[in-house]
C-alpha cells in the first residue's frame, strides 16, 4: 500500500490489537490521532483526546493497570511534557507505547524534520532509567517496530517507543500491511494489573508495582 508513515502508525497499533490512544495535537503525529480515531469505532477500539500531554501520558498508564492495550504519540514539547509519566511506569513496571515523531528543536522551533529526540527517548525523566526504543528509517520499519514495541512493552511490562520524524510521518511510501500470525509473530495479550476494587490483602490480592 503507498500511504503516509502516520497512516502506517494508526494500521500498526489496529494490527497489535491496541485497544485505546490518548493523545494530544501537535505536528508532525497529528494524523495517527486523526487515522486511529477514524479505524477505532468500526473495530470496537476507544480513543480519547486529553486535554494535554501529561494527561495523555498518564491516563495511558491507568489504561494498562486495568488491563487494556494503550498507545499515544508525540512530539518535540509533549515528548518533554511526558517524561514524568515514563519515569512513573519505569518505577511502577508499567507497559506502554509511545510513538514520537520527532521534530526539530529547541523548543517549538521546525516541525518537519529531525532526529534530534534520540537522546531524549533513550534517557529523560529523572533517576536514568532504562528504556526500550526502536529508531526507524523506512515506512515498513515503521510498521514492524511498532508491532515489535507493543510485544516488548507487555512481555517485559515496560514502556516502549518507536522514533519516527517529520518526513516519515508525512510523506507516502509503499509499505507492506500484514496480520502478526501472517508472519508467525504471537502478539501477547495485556493483563490487568490492578485485581479489582477493593482493599488489599482484605477484599483482593494485594499487587506489587515494582521499583526497578
Amino acid at each position: 500500500m503507498f500511504m503516509t508513515g502516520n497512516e502506517v502508525v494508526a494500521w500498526a497499533a489496529l494490527a497489535a490489537d491496541a485497544d485505546f490512544m490518548y493523545g494530544y495535537p501537535i505536528t508532525p503525529q497529528n494524523e495517527i490521532m486523526h487515522y486511529w480515531s477514524r479505524l477505532a469505532p468500526h473495530f470496537g477500539r476507544g480513543f480519547l483526546q486529553t486535554e494535554d500531554e501529561i494527561s495523555a501520558g498518564f491516563t495511558m498508564l491507568g489504561g494498562a493497570m486495568v488491563g487494556k492495550k494503550c498507545f499515544t504519540a508525540t512530539a518535540g514539547p509533549g515528548n518533554i511534557l511526558m517524561q514524568e509519566s515514563i519515569s512513573m511506569a519505569e518505577m511502577m513496571r508499567l507497559p506502554g507505547v509511545w510513538i514520537i515523531q520527532q521534530r526539530g528543536g529547541p523548543s517549538t522551533a521546525t516541525v518537519i524534520y529531525s532526529q534530534q529526540e534520540l537522546r531524549l527517548t533513550t534517557t529523560g525523566g529523572n533517576g536514568e532509567g532504562l528504556r526500550i526504543v526502536y529508531s526507524t528509517s523506512s515506512h515498513q520499519e515503521l510498521f514492524e517496530y511498532t508491532l515489535k514495541a507493543f510485544n516488548a512493552a507487555w512481555k517485559y511490562r515496560f514502556p516502549a517507543f518507536v522514533l519516527g520524524d517529520g518526513y516519515q510521518a508525512k510523506m507516502r511510501e509503499t509499505v507492506t500491511l500484514f496480520r502478526p500470525e501472517q508472519r508467525g509473530w504471537e502478539m501477547i495479550p495485556p493483563q490487568p494489573i490492578l485485581r479489582g476494587p477493593g482493599v488489599p490483602h482484605l477484599e483482593r490480592e494485594p499487587v506489587h508495582l515494582r521499583n526497578t
